[in-house]
């Protein structure tokens, strides 16, 4: 069995499958029926073409066609019809359970892909809760590495959502979109956005820098990252931060949204967080001489 074990570097199982090979073929057959929209396929029992099967059928279809290969195989299938750019490591639900982190309260199902966190090596996270995880541990990250730089008052100034739904296009409020990434915002009586305080920090106790727990998000957060620099190398006591949330935030985020358009997630429906962006004005307390 290719089953996984832990002196697999982190970077080599970006994605993991947990399951028994029960779970493997039936994971490959729904990915390769969710890769081929209407399936082309032939009917080894009758000799007859199978055209424009429906999903359901070609899922079936699929099963019975793969009922021999082995477990390697069948996570190759499953890479492949995922077509994410890396192969799916598989690990059983026990050795997976000891080995990683999933989440407060969650446990692996069987027969579910969960996408490695870009910041914590042994934590994984469903692939239809991605995004909104990322999100609001960035607003988190946001919040810290402000106070880390020697915030004083950070003013939250606009708002902007431009995700649209409905038959109508009608564009996503502002309160949900906060309410996605985690953001705690004030509106007024009629759920419109005012400019406000979004927070006020006491005295530094040391020099701004950039703490040790922050720093890989600071590395691929682009926001964060430009927050960051602008403080640590000039001696600036204002400016202004933006913040941009959308769907495939952080290395992950596209891989994510693809396994759980396939169909595989681990128990939870999948939909696409909003893209909004919010903008903040910064004031610092004087660094030391």
């Amino acid at each position: 069995m290719p089953l996984g074990s832990p002196s697999i570097r982190p970077q080599d199982r970006g994605v993991i499958f947990v399951g028994d090979r029960k779970a493997a073929l039936a994971a490959a057959a729904r990915a390769k029926a969710k890769a081929n929209d209407i399936a082309r396929a032939y009917d080894s029992l009758t000799l007859n073409p199978m055209v424009k099967l429906g999903e359901r059928a070609a899922e079936a279809y699929y099963a019975r066609e793969f009922q021999e290969q082995s477990f390697e195989a069948l996570m190759g299938i499953l890479s492949e019809a995922l077509d994410i750019g890396c192969p799916v490591m598989a690990f059983e639900q026990r050795p997976a359970m000891d080995l990683f982190r999933f989440g407060v309260g969650h446990s692996p199902r069987n027969g579910s892909i969960y996408v490695r966190h870009p910041v914590f090596d042994d934590l994984y996270v469903a692939p239809e809760d991605f995004s909104r995880a990322l999100s609001r541990e960035k607003s988190a990250a946001f919040q810290q590495l402000a106070s880390a730089l020697g915030a004083k008052e950070l003013r939250l100034t606009t708002a902007t959502v431009h995700t649209k739904k409905g038959l109508f296009g009608v564009t996503v409020s502002v309160p949900e979109a906060a309410t996605e990434v985690g953001l705690k915002v004030t509106f007024d009586s009629k759920g419109e956005f005012i400019k406000q305080v979004y927070s006020r920090f006491g005295t530094p106790r040391a020099r701004p820098t950039v703490p040790p727990d922050l720093s890989q998000w600071v590395e691929m957060d682009p926001d964060l990252r430009t927050m960051a620099r602008d403080r640590t190398e000039g001696h600036l006591l204002e400016h202004r931060i933006t913040l941009e949330f959308k769907e495939g935030l952080g290395i992950g985020g596209e891989v994510a949204a693809k396994v759980a358009g396939r169909g595989l997630t681990a128990g939870g429906s999948y939909s696409a967080i909003s893209h909004s962006v919010w903008n903040f004005e910064a004031e610092y307390w004087p660094r030391d001489p």
